[in-house]
């Protein structure tokens, strides 16, 4: 008995402390090897919170955050950037490196809600 409560205990203690990730899996057609950062405003500037190396046109970010909220995917050498919501869950970013602006977001049920958003507003534009 003893023992199972102890497998029971341990059971729940590592189910508590499990902590979700994201993961931002990117796959850009013309995208060489260099670097991706994620970026984010803070009074104004940009604030660079993580890079990864880009290999043959993929790169991954992962990391915890707190609560959705909105960031900026660069690509070194290449102008413009690419605003996505994150949230800790798993998403893939598939497109064009030269016009990642225009990239394909998936996974995110926040960015999902913020792209019908956006696409109503532009019924009116």
């Amino acid at each position: 008995m003893r023992i199972l409560f102890l497998y029971l205990l341990g059971l729940l203690f590592i189910s508590c402390s499990s902590v979700r990730e994201y993961t931002i899996t990117a796959s850009l057609d013309g995208l060489e090897d260099g670097k991706a950062y994620l970026n984010t405003r803070v009074d104004g500037e940009w604030l660079a919170i993580d890079s990864v190396e880009t290999t043959e046109g993929t790169f991954v970010f992962t990391g915890t955050v707190d609560m959705p909220d909105y960031y900026y995917i660069s690509l070194e050498g290449k102008r413009g950037s690419l605003p996505i919501f994150i949230e800790n869950t798993d998403i893939t970013i598939t497109g064009y490196a030269d016009t990642i602006y225009k990239a394909k977001i998936s996974g995110s049920s926040v960015q999902d809600e913020y792209n019908a958003y956006s696409e109503e507003l532009n019924k009116y534009w």
